[in-house]
């Protein structure tokens, strides 16, 4: 007897490899798989403005990256005692405008740098429902905790949804022939509004991505959304509030993931360097004794085996201060 409905996505002929770029742009979701993807040894940008969730703001992001449209001083604005973007995450925002600026300017040159050479760009939506500026129409990628009367909150119809998507990635595709595009919906709700409006803006990001994938032969859709919706299908598999996944639901769809996008040598690769990767997250009770000692030159000297067998991996530099201890 069957008791569960597994989707089991179709193998990528693009395969992502070591030693390739990845551009993620989108929701919290994204953020968990590009933490995984940078655990297991790739070359990862992820969010360079922060957690983005609508396909309109997501948008506006690459456009801007495409033209080489930097951050204009004068877009900055305070709210609460902070100088904040309405295209920037607050994990950018700053008391001091200079530095605010500096670290959004640092984060846009990233990004444009990655979205030129990126092998492979991976995107999640979120949501369709959006926030618009009263003033001028704009879609904020964050309110920034601006008053409810500045905004307007609708939801992007499908026909200004395509019609922004079709002329981005007509000239995206000119400027990286090369690159593959993957298309993920969020399985993460968005209640605010109720369940119904949930409903009917994830259709609407559903119906958006397959007309993409079915214009674009170098674009490819990704079911998490589907995956935790008829596969999973238990609220085991998301946190306790009940509209996040948890760590094993996301576990469960990154197996998905790799199994369509990497060949088997690759994922091999990666669940070595993933043990490694968390080895080197570890915070011992006690640092400078001997058996940690002994840990560290353990993880340090299988990294380099594993560089040296396959030159394309990467890993951030572990810092003096740990390479000392290891000692």
């Amino acid at each position: 007897m069957k008791f569960r409905t597994e989707i089991k996505p179709a193998p990528s002929s693009r395969k992502i490899k070591h030693g390739e770029a990845l551009l993620l742009i989108g929701s919290c979701f994204t953020e968990h798989i590009g933490s995984r993807l940078q655990e297991a040894g790739f070359e990862v940008m992820n969010n360079p403005f922060g957690i983005s969730y609508n396909p309109a703001s997501i948008g506006d992001i690459l456009k801007r990256l495409m033209e080489n449209r930097a951050l204009s001083e004068d877009e900055l604005f305070e709210n609460q005692g902070l100088w904040h973007s309405y295209d920037f995450h607050g994990r950018y925002s700053d008391a001091d405008r200079g530095r605010a600026f500096q670290r959004m300017q640092k984060q846009f040159e990233a990004g444009r740098s990655c979205l030129r050479k990126a092998s492979h760009l991976l995107i999640t939506f979120g949501t369709s429902r959006v926030f618009r500026l009263r003033d001028s129409g704009k879609v904020v990628n964050n309110c920034h905790k601006m008053p409810a009367s500045v905004f307007e909150h609708t939801m992007l119809s499908p026909e200004e949804m395509q019609s922004q998507w079709f002329a981005l990635l007509d000239a995206y595709f000119e400027t990286n022939p090369g690159v593959h595009i993957v298309l993920t919906v969020s399985p993460v709700r968005h209640l605010a509004a109720g369940l119904a409006a949930n409903t009917r803006s994830k259709a609407r990001l559903i119906e958006l991505v397959h007309q993409l994938a079915e214009r674009y032969e170098a674009l490819s859709y990704f079911p998490a959304y589907e995956i935790f919706m008829d596969d999973l299908r238990d609220y085991r598999f998301y946190d306790k509030s009940l509209v996040h996944p948890s760590d094993m639901g996301i576990d469960y769809v990154w197996e998905k993931f790799t199994s369509a996008f990497f060949t088997k040598e690759t994922q091999e690769i990666a669940q070595k360097l993933r043990a490694v990767s968390k080895g080197l997250q570890h915070r011992p009770f006690h640092p400078e004794s001997k058996e940690h000692r002994a840990f560290l030159k353990a993880l340090y000297d299988e990294i380099e085996r594993l560089k040296k067998r396959h030159p394309g991996i990467y890993l951030p530099a572990e810092s003096a201060d740990q390479r000392g201890r290891s000692a």
